[in-house]
């Protein structure tokens, strides 16, 4: 009975069924109940776990059925610990590695995990630069730039936050740099093009991803109110693209990628007049600069996110207020990050070369020009 129960938590703890161990690796396994016998099985566990996947992954590819990792499991009971509760450390052990050294593996070996997109690695080893990328849009920007092989330099003005974030990628295998930047600040952008050239080499990818959106009453709005607005989200742009030129012009080759939104084309909703002007200056200065840039082999475009369910969205919008969006788009479901995030990595991988001065709206088929 105290075998099954603990066989219930494991299950709950994601391992209901964990990878045999060979005859061999069993009897080099020190002697249960001693201190380092929870973390030699956990670690076996974890090896035979990748080497499973290993070969799955190899079956896969050549189309041949995958039956190895299926085949090739255990239930817990079947370790036989005399006492049930020295199976608790065990337990805990693998959730550990299971976090820590099962999804690295899987992220740096480009393995498969079950029931996972296949990533292509199609960012692999570019340095990538993302503003506003603690939470969010640019959160998920950065995921899915690591998820394709990219080096990220995380920005944001909440240090703390995006800390917390980027050792969540590092958890998956991400080479990834936090920085505390404003970037609306001239020093603290260049300080951060300093940073990421001396962590990672020349830049390849831009996205200027981050804005405020703050709410006021146009005849009530303060003209520091609508100064910040737009030192944020188009000072801020022009401040970063200008910033890694240089390291474009070295390398010969750029992408740069604005964030703009659909509130420019349908001009709402209300109290968000300053918002929306900064997002029409973003993608007046795409296009310009897509102009400007073009003879250097540097792509600019831009993304306009509709209504995008995040929990900063939460703190301005009813229910009622995302229902009614929802209803004016063609595709009846949520926007969401990696929606945006997707087209993020299109636009700044090689197969969007031919592609510069452009706008491509991410909104369910809301708002279309």
């Amino acid at each position: 009975m105290l075998n099954r129960i603990v066989e219930y938590i494991g299950a709950w703890c994601g391992f209901g069924l964990l990878p045999r161990m060979d005859k061999d690796e069993t009897q080099r396994l020190p002697e249960q109940g001693s201190a380092r016998w929870p973390r030699a099985v956990a670690l076996s566990i974890a090896h035979q776990e990748t080497r499973l996947h290993v070969a799955e992954n190899e079956q896969s590819a050549r189309g041949e059925k995958c039956e190895g990792v299926a085949h090739s499991c255990w239930g817990l009971h079947s370790l036989r610990v005399p006492n049930p509760f020295t199976t608790l450390p065990l337990l805990i052990e693998c959730r550990r590695l299971k976090e820590i050294h099962s999804s690295d593996v899987y992220t740096r070996m480009g393995l498969r995990r079950p029931g996972m997109r296949q990533p292509m690695h199609i960012l692999q080893n570019q340095v990538c630069v993302v503003t506003g990328a603690a939470r969010g849009i640019g959160r998920a920007i950065a995921e899915e730039f690591v998820i394709e092989g990219a080096r990220v330099v995380a920005a944001d003005i909440d240090l703390p936050e995006m800390e917390k974030t980027a050792e969540e990628l590092r958890r998956r295998g991400a080479e990834i740099l936090p920085l505390e930047v404003d970037v609306s600040d001239e020093a603290s952008v260049a300080r951060m093009v300093k940073m990421a050239g001396d962590k990672f080499g020349a830049i390849d990818v831009l996205v200027n991803n981050a804005g405020i959106y703050p709410r006021h009453k146009f005849e009530e709005t303060t003209l520091e109110q609508w100064e910040r607005v737009q030192s944020v989200n188009v000072r801020g742009c022009f401040l970063c693209s200008r910033a890694v030129l240089p390291s474009f012009k070295q390398q010969g080759k750029g992408k740069i990628i604005n964030l703009s939104s659909v509130t420019f084309w349908v001009g709402q909703p209300a109290n968000l007049v300053h918002y929306i002007a900064s997002k029409g200056g973003v993608i007046g200065f795409t296009r310009s600069l897509a102009h400007d840039l073009g003879g250097l082999n540097i792509q600019v475009n831009a993304i306009s996110p509709g209504g995008v369910e995040t929990e900063e969205e939460k703190k301005y919008a009813t229910p009622e207020q995302v229902a009614a969006v929802v209803a004016l788009q063609s595709l009846k479901r949520r926007v969401s990050p990696r929606d945006i995030a997707r087209t993020t990595v299109f636009l700044a991988s090689s197969d969007s070369d031919i592609i510069t001065g452009q706008t491509i709206n991410v909104d369910g088929g809301w708002a279309m020009h």
